[in-house]
C-alpha cells in the first residue's frame, strides 16, 4: 500500500510536497512540484520554502499554520510564491495537517493558477482602456442604464431626450464590445467605470 501511495504521490499533477515539524522542511516534493519551481529533489529536502525563497511573506505562513492547527486542514488558499527565478506564481494551496507517530507532518497540494491571474489582468486593462474611450455623458448614461433605470428615467435624470438617451446607450455597446448591458456591467464591475 506505502508503494501505492508513493507512485500516486510522485506522479500526481499537482505539485505537491510534505513538510515536518516542527520547523515544516520538505520531506517529499514530487515531480510536478520539481518542474513548477525550479528546484531539484536533491535542493528542497531537508530546507525550508522560505530559504529557497519561494515563500517570502513570514506573517501570511504564521496565520496559515494557526488557522491549519485549529482546522487541520485549508482548501483553495490564495498565495504568491516564487519559482527559482523568482518569477511570481499565483497558487490555490490546499494543506492538510496530520500527526504520525508522534511528528506533525503537513501535505501540500498546489494548483497554478498564474495564467488566469495574468489573463484577468490584461482583461482589467483592457476594459479600462476601453471605458477611456466613453464620452463622460455616455458614462452618465451607462451608470444610470447599469444601475437598471429606463432610458426615459436616464433621459428625465439628465435633461437629454429619449433619443439621445438611446444613441448613447449603442455608442456605449459598440465601443466596448458588446451586445448587452450585462456584459458592460461586468467590465464596470471591475472597477474602472
Amino acid at each position: 500500500m506505502e508503494e501505492i501511495f508513493s507512485a500516486f504521490f510522485e506522479k500526481s499533477i499537482s505539485p505537491s510536497a510534505v513538510s515536518v515539524g516542527p520547523d515544516y522542511r520538505f520531506l517529499f516534493v514530487n515531480e510536478a512540484w520539481v518542474r513548477l519551481f525550479g528546484y531539484s529533489k536533491e535542493e528542497t529536502i531537508g530546507r525550508h520554502s522560505r530559504e529557497l525563497g519561494i515563500h517570502r511573506d513570514p506573517i501570511l505562513g504564521e496565520d496559515l499554520l494557526r488557522r491549519l492547527s485549529a482546522s487541520g486542514s485549508i482548501r483553495e488558499a490564495a498565495l504568491v510564491l516564487y519559482d527559482r527565478s523568482g518569477t511570481e506564481l499565483h497558487v490555490l494551496n490546499n494543506i492538510t495537517r496530520m500527526t504520525l507517530d508522534g511528528k506533525e507532518y503537513i501535505l501540500s497540494s498546489l494548483q497554478d493558477v498564474t495564467r488566469q491571474k495574468l489573463a484577468e489582468a490584461r482583461r482589467q486593462r483592457h476594459d479600462a482602456t476601453l471605458l477611456e474611450e466613453l464620452t463622460r455623458r455616455e458614462r452618465d448614461v451607462l451608470k444610470l442604464a447599469i444601475a437598471g433605470h429606463s432610458n426615459k428615467d436616464i433621459a428625465a435624470r439628465l435633461g437629454i431626450s429619449y433619443r439621445t438617451v438611446e444613441v448613447h446607450r449603442s455608442h456605449c455597446i459598440r465601443k466596448l464590445g458588446t451586445r448587452s448591458l450585462i456584459q458592460i456591467k461586468e467590465i464596470a464591475d471591475s472597477g474602472h467605470l
